[in-house]
């Protein structure tokens, strides 16, 4: 099963190629790949260096539940 942080480097060409266009080392996208956490900043860029391809809610799922629970609330 591919994560979608391997999505993304498979998108970009490799770990080097995501990591510049993030505006990151690869040493930070080495990280992501192996599971460490990602920042909304960080998801946000990844998306977008993937022509949205690979969304934030790809790779911070618990964000868009986290938006449907406080809508909820509001509701």
């Amino acid at each position: 099963m591919t994560t979608p942080v391997q999505e993304a480097i498979k998108i970009a060409g490799s770990q080097q190629a995501l990591a510049t266009a993030c505006g990151v080392s690869q040493s930070a996208v080495s990280k992501w790949a192996l599971g460490g956490g990602i920042s909304v900043e960080s998801a946000i860029l990844i998306s977008q260096a993937t022509s949205g391809q690979v969304s934030v809610a790809d790779l911070r799922p618990d964000i868009l539940d986290g938006l449907k629970q406080a809508l909820k609330e509001l509701a």
